[in-house]
């Protein structure tokens, strides 16, 4: 006599079991990280020589606006002579920056003042009427505890009233300060965007080389853009880069035919290995890497880049953009170059790091693909996720300072009426007490809640056969 077989549904859900345990135990593919933007450049030119006599002759940290005429204006860091380690100089193009006017100086320390030994690593925005310079300064003596400060201008030449800590003339207050443990680089580097009326503050917060923490990321801070006097309204989101000692900073523009912000910054700065790397974000706060740019069209030993775009910080695809560094070998004596870019859109494009094979994917944070077999020195480098952004939303922070930024004097603060001293020290933004350092916890996989919700119903269905053959049986 044959033995009585199981209802046909108790036998389904046995299959149903069995097929979904294979499944989650076999091994998952991997999943390669996709760049919707592609970006490609072409050789350029030198658009500053540098002089090797001196002390220093240079031009870097370029930040670009390309009017709506086509015209381009530029700023760059410049020796102080005398007056600083650096100053801020600028220059005018009509032919796409082949040819350009002499720079004259802009932008410098006010002496006596708390800005007083430097002003460099310019970024620039223009947002109702005025022309917004962030730079980075310091009162220390040996280019540590670096600040942001920031001067506004009609004018992208000049004269520029520079931020006091309530409004805008006289003594010069930094609106992001570093109050982290005296000695690190700080905070600095600053690069803007003006997006639906809130300006994204894009900075970088640094230790020194060597630090115990070795700390080198990006961060973001917000204001709106309506209120003239909005470096004393400033939201803290957080970390969207975490990088390493070689990784410089970042300029951060805006697509509006991709709705995507994408950003730049060169890896192994000032090394023959050199290069350039972009990355995306849909929301400004979490980016991805984009697709490398890598090819023989970069100079070597390049460092302290900058892309062009509009006054607020977009990049038009009609313009003939471009990106500029300083290089060289010799420090403090560098050349400027500037390699023309172009941009596209291609979701099949996969994104390859520094050294890989061509056949070996970039498989995200935590990656232990081929990809990850490069050298230390040419990885990118992942941000830290929007949760970090979100971790403390109401808090201020501070931002890092340039490689280059100034020379110290060791001059004291210039001081302030008491009331007014107060007021500038409570509108600039301040650090959290412990840097959101931790990445947060990577969401379930795809596998993982397929197989839980896979698992839950075949468990009542399971249950429910049961009892179905005991009121059978």
């Amino acid at each position: 006599m044959s033995k009585k077989r199981g209802p046909p549904f108790a036998r389904f859900c046995a299959g149903v079991l069995a097929a979904t345990t294979a499944l989650l135990l076999s091994p998952a593919a991997p999943v390669s990280a996709i760049s919707d933007i592609s970006v490609s450049l072409t050789g350029g030119w030198d658009i500053f020589t540098a002089e090797q006599t001196g002390s220093g002759s240079y031009r870097y940290g370029p930040s670009v606006i390309i009017n709506a005429d086509k015209s381009v204006d530029a700023w760059f860091a410049s020796p102080g002579d005398g007056n600083g380690w650096d100053r801020i100089r600028y220059r005018h193009s009509t032919d796409d920056g082949r040819t350009w006017t002499p720079d004259v100086p802009v932008l410098q320390g006010t002496t006596g003042a708390r800005d007083a030994n430097t002003a460099g690593d310019p970024g620039v925005i223009k947002a109702g009427g005025y022309y917004y310079i962030g730079y980075t300064s310091t009162s220390s003596a040996d280019q540590t505890d670096n600040e942001i400060f920031i001067a506004r201008s009609e004018n992208p030449d000049g004269p520029f009233e520079k931020w006091n800590g309530t409004g805008w003339g006289g003594n010069p207050q930094p609106f992001i300060r570093f109050s982290e443990a005296t000695g690190e680089w700080g905070a600095g580097e600053p690069s803007f965007v003006l997006k639906d009326g809130v300006i994204y503050i894009y900075y970088t917060v640094r230790t020194i080389d060597g630090s115990p923490d070795g700390r080198n990321d990006t961060r973001l801070m917000t204001a709106p853009a309506s209120d003239p006097d909005w470096p004393g309204r400033l939201t803290y989101k957080g970390i969207v880069f975490d990088k390493q000692g070689s990784d410089d900073s970042a300029d951060i523009k805006y697509i509006d035919e991709y709705e995507k912000f994408i950003a730049f910054y060169t890896t192994s700065r000032m090394t023959e290995n050199s290069s350039v790397l972009a990355f995306e974000s849909d929301d400004g706060f979490v980016f991805i890497l984009s697709n490398l740019i890598l090819n023989g069209a970069l100079k070597p030993y390049l460092h302290n880049m900058g892309v062009s775009g509009r006054e607020n910080g977009h990049i038009n695809l009609s313009d003939n953009n471009f990106i500029a560094y300083a290089y060289g070998t010799r420090h403090a004596h560098w050349n400027t170059y500037l390699n023309p870019i172009k941009f596209s859109f291609d979701s099949s494009v996969t994104s390859r790091r520094p050294g890989t094979p061509e056949d070996e994917t970039s498989h995200g944070p935590g990656s232990t693909s081929g990809a990850d077999k490069a050298p230390e020195s040419q990885k990118p480098y992942y941000p830290a996720s929007a949760a970090v952004s979100a971790a403390n939303p109401s808090s201020q922070v501070t931002s890092s300072a340039g490689e280059e930024s100034g020379a110290q004097t060791g001059q004291d603060e210039a001081s302030l009426p008491e009331s007014a001293q107060s007021a500038a020290e409570d509108s600039a933004a301040e650090p959290p007490a412990e840097p959101p350092a931790k990445p947060p916890a990577k969401p379930p996989s795809v596998e993982y809640i397929i197989g839980g919700v896979t698992a839950a119903v075949i468990l009542f269905f399971a249950v429910a056969a049961f009892f179905w053959k005991r009121r059978k049986d």
